[in-house]
């Protein structure tokens, strides 16, 4: 019974050994984002009014958009 065992583990160890083994040559990505510097893109928010046939989006906060159509339908997004 112990030897059926090993040999089955024995049959398995080499589709195993390329799963467990990483690349090291390729670096994290993951890693190389949360260590960069902050980038900021500098904005300049300005209130327009949107003519009648046109619609409007404003920003009301966090990831929430106001979508304003021609007809008066007000949709708010927060994705």
């Amino acid at each position: 019974m112990l030897r059926s065992i090993a040999a089955f583990l024995a049959l398995l160890a080499p589709l195993i050994a390329p799963a467990a083994a990483q690349d090291a040559s390729r670096a994290s990505e993951c890693l190389a984002m949360s260590q960069a510097p902050p980038r900021a893109t500098p904005v300049s928010l300005r209130r327009l009014a949107a003519k009648a046939e046109q619609v409007a989006i404003t920003y009301a906060g966090h990831s929430t958009y106001y979508i304003d159509t021609p007809g008066g339908v007000r949709i708010a997004t927060d994705f």
